[in-house]
């Protein structure tokens, strides 16, 4: 936005679209103590620079007023923005278009990984994540997930900067049961892996669990479980496989997908994601998640 608006002067800072994460970073967490400003008061300037950035919006000019809708549509559609409103049909909308950040209510496979940030300062912006999930169709009939998350800290110990430690939860279809877990740990550096707590929340089966990774390292978690007996009914009667991926607000994961079964394939969507097949009955896709994706598979009946 600040593109369009040009620089904004808020509490004796000049704010442009490239300086504006560092800027507030540093007024917020080093500078606010030596002018003065208390701990209480100290982010205060975000609220001052909202207020001052929505009122070029109020007077652009035709040029401006062209520019604006598109980056808004994509920061909107990419998760950097979610909207709520009080009023309840508005609201119902945004749910609908799947700008409010709710969980769709879906009924196929289904997948979201949010992280919380525990103590680990602003280290999520040098955090890449890369999730790799498959989908594989057992002897006995029924549907097995694996799960790898790959986190990579980037970063070093700064004041913005620290190891990453994040409570993370895996939402999958509800029902489903986990069969083995490796990677999650009890507190920072430590050895050996801990259990998985595992529960119930907003219709889904929850997987969750502690990870710490250091500057400068890589460290992965692995879940295998079983997709649940509806699931497996659905896709063997419909010959479909469909699988959701929310992408949680403010990331921009690397996805790459497996699904492998006894069935001739027949198609993938959507298109615009690069796939290739494995034999007749297998294919691996890949894709960055700038926005929720949904996937289908459609195959021959046997």
């Amino acid at each position: 936005f600040l593109t369009i608006t040009g620089p904004i002067t808020v509490d004796n800072i000049t704010f442009t679209s490239e300086n504006l994460v560092d800027a507030l970073q540093y007024r917020v967490e080093q500078e606010f103590w030596r002018i003065g400003i208390s701990q209480e008061d100290r982010k205060q300037v975000v609220n001052h620079l909202a207020q001052e950035l929505r009122k070029p919006f109020f007077s652009l000019d035709l040029v401006g007023a062209t520019a604006f809708p598109e980056p808004a549509k994509r920061t909107i559609a990419e998760k950097e923005v979610l909207v709520y409103s009080t009023n309840p049909s508005i609201q119902a909308e945004m749910v609908q278009a799947g700008w409010s950040g709710a969980f769709p209510d879906v009924r196929n496979d289904f997948l979201a990984i949010v992280d919380a940030n525990i103590g680990a300062l602003k280290t999520d912006r040098l955090v890449d994540r890369t999730f790799a999930y498959s989908v594989s169709k057992r002897a006995d009939g029924q549907y097995e997930a694996s799960l790898r998350l790959t986190y990579k800290n980037r970063g070093h110990f700064d004041y913005r900067t620290s190891r990453y430690r994040t409570h993370t939860r895996v939402y999958v279809p509800i029902g489903s049961e986990l069969l083995s877990v490796q990677g999650l740990m009890t507190g920072d550096r430590s050895a050996g892996t801990a259990r998985a707590e595992v529960y119930a929340e907003l219709n889904k089966t929850v997987f969750a669990g502690f990870v710490s990774i250091e500057p400068g390292q890589e460290r992965s978690v692995q879940y295998t479980y079983l997709l649940p007996p509806w699931l497996t009914e659905q896709i063997e009667k419909q010959a479909r496989y469909e699988l959701t991926v929310l992408k949680q607000p403010g990331t921009t994961p690397s996805f790459t997908g497996m699904f492998s079964a006894d069935h001739v394939l027949r198609s993938f969507a959507p298109s615009s994601t690069p796939y290739s097949a494995i034999g007749k009955t297998g294919l691996r896709f890949s894709q960055k998640l700038s926005g929720d994706m949904t996937f289908q598979i459609l195959f021959a009946q046997p």
